[in-house]
């Protein structure tokens, strides 16, 4: 089943936005939160699914974890000195990160055969990731019960209002009665607001000893299961045992403590504790807060037979407001966490006043947006997906982890990490260029939880100064490196790939005062790292085939790295690119700045002498060259203005079973996908559609882009690292990676499009249209002042018309001088006959 997305007329909408709405419509029950429509205000998201008898609104919120770190067995994390002695002085060898070193395949003279087989994953030490935490938890569930005693068979129609933020779903039954729930979520609260109206309800359709109204609601939080009882249902359900397997090797841990369920007044409350850790030396906790809308409507019960030790529900029974032929009410879900400071949730707005804050928030928000006149999926999609990273991702918040915190399951996928390889950075990728600057603040966030351990890691186990990014993160502090292994927990990459982010979000808004508060103290981190780690040939350090003088990183583990070849270890693409872009990003930034000037005198001459021999392109600038997107190596071309390429597409698709990631893990594809329409071997028309093609496969009724097959892994939850699928088309219309402004460099000629509110590097929003193969609007609003360099040719004026001067830059680029808050238009300067 497709999901249908179609146009309505919208006059809610704040001034300013489109008139036509997107809406995505499934017209049958939803049975999984995974699969279930949306809503959240980036920090509290909503599942909405239904069973054989309710409504199930599933809750979640990005902090809500159990954070125990059980770390008794473990092994011992190395040390860049032990990695490196290994390697060169005593044979350690393993052929791919994942591979088990056993006795057989130890090197004679191995001095500590036992320390080699820990480190590389063939010891009997459990490994943190065969434990059950730590992991995301669900929150819990509002369910709302509809009538159960009616004629004839139950039709359900859900409707996503997405550029309101607005659920509707109506359930309607052949004899008339229909019950119609309108949800949404508070922008500026964690509150979910469900107005609800039941029609037909009268004599001749109620059945049951009480003429009452036949829907009342129970918000619920079941008790924390036992691991192995789970993970052998989990086994049962989707032919995948690796959770019971490790249930059964490793000594199971208690459950979390039961919740707790009571009633104040008109409020029901749950509240639901977690054990004491580092982060939360008191035990993190939250409460769901349950009350009607208005005052003397409902009640909450806690049932006489409850049980203490386990589930913990609240039954709310709305009295209701009686209207012609049926009754109406609303309610509102409060959740509190131990983040607020406080527990007790205050009392919410009305259901009308949440609902028209929605709207106003989303006039903003949607300001940025796109049209795809002859794709109305694709246009569809990209509001979809960029309507999920507003539920879950917002500045200030905990972001989500592998999977959307409302689909969660109660145990999780690599412990629904921040997987810091790829796929942490594929939740984000689009965002700045869709002018999303409060979810790349999300992204900073969820950094700092990886630079706590991170400069510990810098500082114990490579004996230097800064930051080392780790392959896992959580959002919370260690004791020590819980992922310590060799080689994948020696990655020297990460620390620049995250770094790349920072110093792209300075150059897109030149937010000096963020780049003095935020963005330095970390490219500085990361800079120092690699100031230390780098090693001057010859030296002890490195292979003793290295003397030619300059700076070489060793081991630089580029993903699942082989060992056996010192060399194959030594200047990895990866970590000197990287490496490469950090030293840069931080001499630039401190000279912004006026401070360092010691450190970038360091950082300038590893930069001029560094080793790998990665040739500059003769028609880089100084820029391109450090600040090319690093996903790979072809992206260190030149970017020349668009022109057919003679290797002409055929128009025939690849069949889907061509590649083993096509069918299987498509969450991996923006990695690719990413960076390929900034190179020229990139064809508008076979990108377009080869990447259309993978992501209409992928795609579920709700909108939203799987990760992995179900089929292999089975629910494991919603998956986060897809909400960037639409970047590789963004750059196809929008690209400024090398300092300048260029629209629709790879978009079909073929595709009409137009773009609203983007942004690009110097601080300049973008909004720009191509019709018939020509840019037939284009217009800059410059936020700071920055001089605006365009790729093309272009008369420029203001927006009152006035003409504006424009020379080139030493690349041939167009140049003009902008002014702060100025606006201006371009148009394709026409070549005399």
């Amino acid at each position: 089943m497709r999901p249908r997305l179609f146009a309505l007329s919208l006059t809610a909408l704040a001034a300013g936005a489109c008139a036509a709405a997107h809406v995505i419509e499934i017209d049958q029950a939803v049975l999984s939160p995974d699969e279930g429509l949306l809503l959240g205000n980036g920090d509290l998201s909503v599942s909405t699914y239904q069973d054989t008898d309710a409504i199930i609104f599933r809750l979640g919120k990005g902090d809500v974890w159990d954070r125990r770190v059980f770390t008794n067995d473990c092994m011992r994390p190395a040390t860049i000195k032990e990695f490196r002695d290994g390697v060169l002085k005593e044979g350690w060898q393993a052929s791919g990160g994942n591979a088990n070193t056993t006795k057989s395949q130890a090197t004679k003279g191995t001095k500590d055969e036992a320390r080699m087989k820990e480190l590389l994953g063939g010891s009997s030490k459990t490994p943190i990731r065969s434990l059950a935490f730590p992991c995301p938890k669900p929150v819990g569930e509002l369910r709302m019960r509809l009538p159960v005693d009616l004629a004839g068979s139950m039709k359900t129609v859900q409707r996503l209002f997405v550029e309101e933020g607005r659920l509707e779903v109506a359930c309607a039954w052949p004899d008339g009665i229909r019950v119609v729930v309108n949800a949404v979520v508070d922008p500026d609260a964690n509150v979910l607001s469900v107005g609800w109206k039941v029609e037909g309800w009268n004599d001749h359709t109620y059945l049951g000893r009480e003429k009452r109204i036949p829907v009342w609601f129970q918000l619920w939080r079941w008790k924390d299961p036992d691991f192995l009882g789970w993970a052998r249902k989990y086994q049962i359900h989707s032919r995948h045992g690796v959770f019971q397997r490790n249930a059964l090797l490793y000594n199971p841990v208690e459950p979390l403590p039961p919740p707790k369920a009571s009633v104040e007044g008109r409020r029901g409350i749950i509240e639901q504790r977690f054990y004491p850790d580092l982060t939360f030396p008191e035990g993190f906790r939250y409460t769901m807060t349950i009350e009607e809308g208005k005052k003397d409507l409902g009640r909450g019960i806690v049932p006489s037979g409850c049980d203490p030790q386990g589930d913990a529900w609240i039954e709310f029974l709305p009295l209701g407001q009686l209207v012609e032929n049926g009754a109406e009410g609303s309610l509102a879900v409060t959740v509190m966490t131990s983040r607020d400071g406080t527990l007790v949730a205050p009392s919410p707005r009305s259901h009308a006043a949440i609902m028209a804050a929605a709207v106003e928030a989303a006039g903003k928000y949607w300001k940025s947006r796109v049209r795809f006149p002859e794709d109305k999926y694709l246009e569809d999609l990209w509001f979809s997906t960029y309507h999920a990273r507003r539920c879950v991702l917002k500045g200030g918040t905990v972001p989500p982890g592998l999977f959307l915190p409302s689909t969660v399951n109660d145990f999780s996928w690599w412990h629904g990490d921040y997987h810091a390889n790829y796929n942490m950075e594929s939740i984000y990728w689009g965002d700045l260029t869709a002018n999303r600057l409060e979810q790349t603040e999300a992204y900073f966030d969820c950094c700092d939880y990886f630079a706590d351990i991170g400069r510990k890691i810098a500082r114990d186990y490579y004996h230097g100064r800064g930051v080392f990014i780790q392959l896992e993160g959580h959002p919370m502090k260690y004791l020590d490196d819980i992922a310590g292994r060799i080689p994948l927990g020696r990655m020297a990459y990460m620390t620049g790939w995250f770094m790349t982010r920072y110093w792209e979000y300075y150059r897109m808004t030149l937010d000096r005062e963020w780049l003095e508060r935020r963005g330095y103290p970390f490219i500085r981190d990361c800079a120092l790292f690699y100031l230390d780690f780098l090693q001057k040939a010859p030296s002890e350090g490195l292979p003793p085939q290295l003397n030619d003088g300059k700076y070489h990183a060793f081991p630089s583990i580029c993903g699942e790295a082989d060992m056996r070849d010192p060399m194959k270890l030594c200047d990895g693409w990866q970590v000197m690119v990287h490496c490469r872009h950090s030293l840069y990003a931080a001499i630039e930034a401190s000279r912004i700045l006026g401070v360092d000037a010691d450190l970038r005198a360091q950082w300038q001459d590893r930069l001029d002498n560094l080793g790998g021999g990665y040739a500059r392109g003769k028609k880089m600038t100084d820029y391109e060259w450090h600040c090319t997107c690093v996903m790979q190596p072809e992206h260190t071309r030149y970017i020349a203005p668009y022109r057919p390429n003679t290797n002409a597409w055929d128009g025939v698709l690849k069949p889907r079973g061509k590649s083993n990631a096509d069918t299987w893990y498509e969450g991996i594809q923006g990695i690719w996908k990413i960076g390929f329409p900034r190179v020229n071997s990139c064809q508008p028309d076979k990108t377009y559609a080869e990447f259309r093609r993978a992501l209409y496969q992928w795609t579920h009724p709700n909108g939203l882009v799987w990760g992995m097959a179900i089929q292999n892994y089975g629910r494991a939850g919603a998956w986060s690292e897809t909400l960037s699928v639409m970047a590789p088309f963004q750059e196809m219309m929008l690209q400024s990676w090398d300092g300048a402004i260029n629209v629709f460099p790879r978009w079909p000629k073929s595709k009409d499009a137009s773009f609203e509110n983007w942004r690009a590097q110097g601080a300049f929003v973008v909004s720009a249209e191509q019709k018939d193969g020509k840019t037939v609007r284009f217009e800059v609003f410059s936020e700071k002042g920055a001089d605006c360099l365009v790729h093309g040719e272009w008369v420029v004026c203001t927006a009152a018309g006035k003409p504006v001067s424009t020379d080139h830059d030493e690349f041939g680029r167009l140049r003009f001088k902008t002014i702060p808050g100025g606006r201006y238009m371009l148009q394709v300067m026409r070549r005399k006959p």
